[in-house]
């Protein structure tokens, strides 16, 4: 019976766990009623249900047996063939034209080579024949110099 009463004090205390002392009865009433009404509420995202988020997929458009596919008129169809074969003829102008480049650059590039080769081969050809370089050594006169600077 003690264990009753007590739980039952304790349980009533926390209830009761605002205090005013020394204040009228109408201002403690008036203040309970004013701080039991600031409940915080728990974070938007915490919330089960919320009416500012969408919760419900949209619902899907319903199957249909008849599928619209799109008609072209023939103008439209052979301007559009006509337009693909213009592109395809200036890409295959344009890829001859590099390669037109690309041939005439290697030939460029393989006489240059061939006459490099000729070159060296009259060089190879004429070289026991070539005088050999001497080096002259002048001796420097010293009144020559004292004469320039003065």
């Amino acid at each position: 019976m003690k264990d009753k009463s007590h739980s039952q004090r304790v349980s009533d205390e926390k209830k009761e766990c605002i205090v005013f002392a020394g204040s009228p009865v109408e201002d403690v009433n008036h203040a309970k009623s004013f701080w039991k009404s600031l409940t915080l509420h728990p974070p938007l995202e915490s919330r089960l249900v919320s009416a500012d988020i969408r919760q419900r997929l949209r619902v899907a458009a319903p199957l249909s047996t008849d599928k619209v596919i799109p008609t072209h008129t023939r103008e439209e169809v052979k301007t559009a063939v006509f337009l693909h074969q213009s592109y395809e003829m200036v890409l295959k102008d344009e890829k001859e034209k590099r390669l037109k480049t690309v041939s005439q650059r290697e030939a460029a590039l393989n006489l240059l080579h061939k006459q490099r080769m000729e070159r060296l081969q009259k060089e190879m050809i004429s070289l026991p024949f070539k005088p050999k370089k001497q080096v002259f050594f002048m001796p420097v006169q010293s009144d020559y110099i004292t004469d320039e600077l003065e």
